[in-house]
């Protein structure tokens, strides 16, 4: 359950940073190595993709979408500490990408980081306040917790997104 909670997870916040790009000023080579990594990572070659990214930061070191399926990669693999730091490269290269955030909190949260969970999905609603991975991330930090009331605002507010729209 706890496996196909964080992959239902990692495909939503994908659609999140597939804006990234905009962000990394990529060249087509480098976009074609991400979306490489991509399906990859979709199929489930995690040793696969690990070894591709690595090779592709070496010769990209400033592309956050790679630190982003780092990230990914390393999560999926179960080494939530070295994911954090994957998550935390990329957002320092690309402050903006929601997606990273995410993730980030998402395995903050598996760290039993509950502070920084919080921070990240926070974070992550300022930058994009329509995210509604973010709130559901949240809420269930919240219900975890034992913020009730607070775990009940953020489950209803994927309903009012959708309201605005």
């Amino acid at each position: 359950m706890k496996k196909f909670f964080l992959v239902a997870v990692m495909l939503l916040c994908f659609v999140c940073a597939s804006a990234l790009t905009v962000y990394a000023n990529s060249t087509p080579e480098e976009d074609k190595i991400v979306s490489e990594i991509g399906v990859l990572v979709n199929k489930g070659k995690y040793n696969a993709a690990l070894k591709k990214v690595n090779t592709s930061i070496a010769k990209y070191p400033e592309n956050a979408f790679l630190y982003y399926w780092k990230g990914t990669v390393l999560s999926s693999l179960g080494d939530k500490k070295a994911a954090v730091e994957s998550f935390s490269k990329s957002i320092s290269i690309a402050p903006e990408n929601v997606g990273s955030y995410i993730l980030r909190g998402v395995c903050k949260y598996e760290l039993n980081d509950y502070e920084g969970a919080l921070a990240d999905y926070n974070k992550a609603i300022e930058l994009d306040p329509h995210n509604v991975s973010a709130y559901y991330m949240r809420a269930a930090l919240k219900l975890h917790i034992g913020d009730l009331d607070g775990a009940n605002k953020d489950f209803d507010q994927p309903d009012k997104v959708k309201d605005e729209n």
